[in-house]
């Protein structure tokens, strides 16, 4: 009896042990079909991501041809134009290290609304663990549009920093009479100065839209002026002939607030070719979670400072000025260095050089952004609100990024005006966002 039960029971331990390796065996194809869903959906995330990016980045490409060709008069080079940079930067990424194809790609360009719109169809996208379900390959697809905008409000890439803009000042204050402030200057607006006043025009090309007291004082005396066109040395380049600074354009631009000894809050002072007005301002930028109403916080600042902002920003309304600190600035200044970490501005040839974005920088490297621009009266009302009455287009300079140096240097590119010669209201910029 013993060895009968013996054996019956050594029986059912077998049968257990052969159902537990049937459930083991079921059990594994589950597992298996698992993790190839869960790491060939990762790569389906990854290529549709790669995918979205290059149809931004074409779509941005594609509708900055509206910004280089005056759209009323050459609309058919700008058509053509804008299709083609469209398809070289689509072409000219990939998704999963696979090359994207041209019969990947369909372009609509928009002339009405200066808009392009991108597809970019990535076919037939190898998977890796999927294909134990039968399931060898994957489609991806990501669209996007452009704009190329103008009118009397602000691109996106804002910055959260402003400064006034320049004025003319006699010249026992502009000592070498070069109009703009230079080493051992210590300019201050003062409208009441004697026997000459200060002046202050904004910049305004077009010379219907002038007022009488612009009389003798061509376009203004604000940046983007010819009131300071000059010839500089070079100082970084190294060697051959150096273009004028025509339009403050490639104007180095210190707009940190100046050090102890320069002057008070309402001061310019620099050094060589750095203009560094000390009416550096942070503001409350709008929060397009929030119907673009303004949003203090040091975080914020250092965020709208790395990446872009979604809300309009207009000229003549009010925006509050806030307090911010220097770790939230350099770290999103470092931020957006890192962006395009090799770009350089080199006055040889008054352009951004080794950027990984080619010849097409100035419309596409996220170093180059737009400024607030305002009257230098302003910051003799001592207020807490101030309004934009101008913007300017920069790039950012990696130096001078490290306290206990820390500062802010930049490149005046121009205010970009729209059009043949700008709005005929507001803004003077002509920009560039992604709508879709």
């Amino acid at each position: 009896m013993l060895t009968q039960g013996t054996q019956s029971t050594r029986w059912r331990k077998s049968d257990e042990r052969g159902q537990a390796l049937a459930l083991a065996a079921v059990s594994m194809v589950a597992v298996i079909a698992m993790g190839a869903l869960a790491v060939d959906l990762g790569m389906a995330f990854a290529a549709r991501a790669a995918a979205q990016r290059a149809a931004d980045s074409a779509a941005l490409a594609g509708a900055s041809a509206f910004i280089d060709y005056n759209f009323a008069t050459h609309e058919a080079a700008a058509v053509q134009a804008a299709e083609a940079r469209a398809f070289e930067y689509a072409e000219s990424n990939d998704v999963l290290a696979r090359p994207i194809d041209r019969s990947q790609v369909t372009v609509w360009v928009i002339p009405e609304s200066q808009k392009v719109r991108v597809r970019i169809a990535a076919t037939d996208l190898p998977t890796w663990f999927a294909r134990v379900l039968g399931v060898y390959s994957m489609d991806v697809a990501a669209m996007a549009a452009a704009v190329a905008s103008d009118g009397g409000k602000s691109a996106q890439c804002v910055l959260p920093f402003s400064m006034n803009d320049l004025w003319h000042t006699p010249v026992q204050v502009d000592t070498n009479a070069n109009r703009i402030p230079d080493a051992g200057e210590e300019w201050s607006f003062d409208p009441d100065r004697q026997p000459e006043r200060d002046k202050y025009l904004t910049f305004n090309p077009n010379p219907e839209e002038r007022s009488e007291e612009y009389n003798g004082w061509g376009d203004g005396t604000g940046l983007g002026s010819s009131w300071r066109n000059q010839t500089l040395e070079c100082q970084h380049c190294g060697g051959g002939g150096i273009p004028p600074i025509v339009n403050d354009r490639g104007r180095r631009i210190w707009i940190k607030d100046a050090p102890q000894g320069v002057g008070g809050d309402e001061d310019a002072g620099g050094t060589d070719i750095m203009v560094g007005p000390g009416n550096f301002r942070i503001w409350e930028m709008p929060d397009p979670e929030q119907d673009c109403q303004g949003r203090p916080g040091a975080r914020w600042v250092q965020e709208n400072i790395a990446g872009c902002n979604a809300c309009d920003v207009y000229v003549d309304e009010p925006y509050k000025t806030q307090t911010g600190n220097i770790a939230s600035i350099k770290e999103g200044l470092q931020e957006l260095v890192d962006t395009d970490p090799g770009a350089y501005w080199c006055e040889d040839t008054q352009s951004i050089k080794n950027s990984k974005y080619g010849d097409n920088a100035e419309e596409l490297s996220p170093r180059v952004r737009i400024i607030p621009l305002w009257d230098p009266a302003q910051a003799l009302q001592g207020k807490s609100t101030f309004e934009f009455n101008n913007f300017g287009k920069i790039f950012v300079e990696a130096s001078g990024l490290n306290p206990p140096d820390f500062a802010i240097y930049v490149r005046f590119l121009g205010p970009v005006t729209g059009g043949s010669a700008g709005p005929s209201t507001g803004s003077l910029v002509k920009y560039l966002r992604l709508v879709e």
